[in-house]
């Protein structure tokens, strides 16, 4: 009797034992299946142009919230402080002050009075260096192309020193602020906060959709990938710049 109640107490733990393991692997295999099921919606939700293998932007070996995806398109995956390396140690040189030499090199100043020298040189520079470029945060100088003088940009760190559409996209040697309808990745479900624009249209940035045609000029074959405002879609554009 002794061993016939055994026997059974004995099966009984082997019945347990077998439905703990049933139990078990249900729940792994739920727990899986859920896994998979979440990622291939959220392969589903991906647009075309998702951005695969980002590498982050530099700027001196510091982190600058943007990085460059395999297909070459720009995002911005978070929003934070750029680095700047402003103001630099250098002084810079314009046609006006090339324009001035040329006629010190031609002989006509020793007749012509100096200060009309900047009216002869079209235009008269309005810094030398960084440092003189103060009248707002960021300041840099920079040679006016063609035949201007040097004249002071102002740039940004953040984006609270931009319009409200805008956000202050980190540069060498300092930010500028562009239009934009998504601050970073976290505002682009499934998606990526990715710069559009073109030498005619200027630049921005706004979430890449499933509609878009491209997501860099890369895309368009030697043409331009501009954003639709109309559509809210990017798109290849090979027009020229109308003037």
């Amino acid at each position: 009797m002794a061993a016939r109640a055994e026997n059974a107490a004995s099966g009984k733990l082997r019945w347990i034992a077998w439905i703990g393991r049933g139990l078990l692997l249900a729940l792994a295999l739920c727990i899986v299946g859920t896994g998979v099921a979440t990622y291939t919606w959220e392969l589903m939700q991906r647009p075309r142009f998702y951005c695969r293998g980002a590498k982050p932007e530099l700027i001196d070996g510091k982190p600058t919230g943007f990085a460059r995806c395999e297909s070459g398109a720009f995002v911005r995956e978070n929003a934070i402080e750029c680095p700047s390396l402003l103001p630099r140690a250098r002084h810079f040189d314009s046609h006006h002050d090339k324009r001035a030499q040329s006629l010190i090199d031609s002989g006509i100043s020793s007749w012509l009075p100096k200060a009309e020298w900047p009216r002869m040189a079209r235009l008269e520079d309005k810094c030398k260096s960084d440092h003189d470029c103060r009248a707002k945060p960021h300041g840099r100088c920079e040679e006016s192309l063609p035949d201007g003088g040097n004249v002071c940009l102002y740039g940004c760190v953040k984006d609270a020193e931009c319009a409200a559409d805008e956000i202050c996209v980190c540069s060498d040697p300092v930010g500028y602020c562009v239009q934009a309808s998504c601050r970073s990745n976290s505002d682009c479900p499934h998606s990526s906060c990715a710069e559009y624009g073109s030498a005619c249209r200027g630049e921005g940035f706004a979430c890449l959709k499933q509609e878009d045609e491209c997501s860099g000029s890369k895309d368009c074959k030697g043409c331009a990938c501009v954003y639709d405002d109309e559509r809210q879609v990017r798109v290849c554009e090979c027009s020229t710049c109308s003037i």
